[in-house]
This record gives structure tokens, C-alpha cells and sequence, in this order.
């Protein structure tokens, strides 16, 4: 599943009604409507406020006045289609005049949403080992060189009397830890999901 890890906004317009989408990070179903809020303010006056979010799998949409399935579900669907998880999909439309009907309407909210997808960065959830370790300063400098030859990455450190680091890594490390006589600065291990961009 790809994670939002920039927001990205989109847009489309037929017949004088504009549609602004923003897609959004998502951590929780609760915080959908703090989003929907943030979408009011960024576009007030708008007529309608449709949205869907997504989170582990979990989805939930909103029409917000449009016709039942115009809006919504569709850009429900588009999450789910575009193998999007924890993420907020929100369109802020303009009335311009005209009726457009439920299938110009639909199109239009997924347009919309596509070009915000489009302008998103987005990250995949991978497996990674996660250890807390703590190093004199040379062992931190060797530890250092070696992240690059290693591919792990210091994604932490605080320094002290001692180096405290957290380290990630793809594959288990204490083996090669172990021949480069560096096994004692791993404190300990666990096993996590990583967001990497994709």
C-alpha cells in the first residue's frame, strides 16, 4: 500500500463549476474531520464538501449534499484503486451555474482527485529491523562508514559520555556486527514497517 507523505492538490472545472481536491496524510478515522475543516478554510464558500478517507484498509466517504454515489464512493474507490492507505481525499466544489448530472459529476470529483494524487509524494510500508545501540564515538564513526556498505541507516543519535543510535536496516545485522567485533553495541531489536518513498 503506497502512505501519503506529501499532500497534493488538484483541480478541474466543467461548465463553470470548479473542483479543488486535496489528498492528505491520514493516521486515524477520527481525524477525518479535523481535514475537513482545514479543506472549509482553504476554500470556503465552496457548496460542497465531499470527501473519503481510508485507514488500514478501513474506508469512509461523505456526498456532503451531491447525489448519493456522485462523489463519495468514487473517490473511495479511487483510493482503493490506487492502492492508497491512511489518506484523505477531500473536493471542495463550486457551483457554477449549470446542473451537470450524476455521471459529469462523478467524473469530475475523480478527476479532481487524480490530479491531486498526481502532484502527492507517496511512500511503501516495507519490513525493517530497528535496533537502539549505543557506541563509543570511534565505534559511532565506524558505524558511520559502514552504513553506507552495510545499507543500514542512522536514523537517530543522541551523544553523551556514549553514542545512543537507532539504526534500520533491511537485513539482520548482528552477524556482520559480530565479525566486525561491533555485536556489543546492539542493545537491542525489533521488527517494524518502515515508510520508504516510493
Amino acid at each position: 500500500m503506497k502512505r501519503v507523505l506529501q499532500k497534493g492538490v488538484g483541480s478541474t472545472d466543467l461548465n463553470k463549476s470548479r473542483f479543488l481536491a486535496v489528498l492528505a496524510p491520514l493516521s486515524t478515522l477520527e481525524e477525518a474531520p479535523a481535514l475537513l475543516v482545514e479543506l472549509k478554510k482553504a476554500y470556503p464558500k465552496a457548496d460542497h464538501y465531499p470527501y473519503a478517507c481510508r485507514v488500514e484498509g478501513k474506508g469512509r466517504s461523505s456526498d456532503d449534499g451531491e447525489p448519493g454515489g456522485s462523489a463519495g464512493r468514487p473517490l473511495l474507490t479511487l483510493l482503493e484503486s490506487e492502492g492508497i492507505d491512511n489518506a484523505f481525499l477531500g473536493v471542495a466544489r463550486y457551483f457554477g451555474g449549470s446542473k451537470l448530472g450524476v455521471g459529469n459529476l462523478r467524473r469530475c470529483f475523480v478527476e479532481a482527485g487524480k490530479d491531486a494524487i498526481a502532484n502527492a509524494k507517496f511512500g511503501i510500508e516495507e519490513a525493517r529491523f530497528r535496533y537502539l545501540a549505543q557506541a563509543t564515538y570511534s565505534e559511532y564513526q565506524d558505524l558511520e562508514r559502514l552504513s553506507q556498505r552495510m545499507g543500514f541507516q542512522i536514523a537517530e543519535k543522541e551523544f553523551q559520555d556514549e553514542v545512543r543510535l537507532t539504526l534500520i536496516a533491511k537485513k539482520p545485522l548482528e552477524e556482520a556486527f559480530q565479525e566486525l567485533g561491533l555485536a556489543h553495541t546492539l542493545k537491542e531489536k525489533e521488527e517494524i514497517f518502515w515508510i520508504v518513498e516510493a
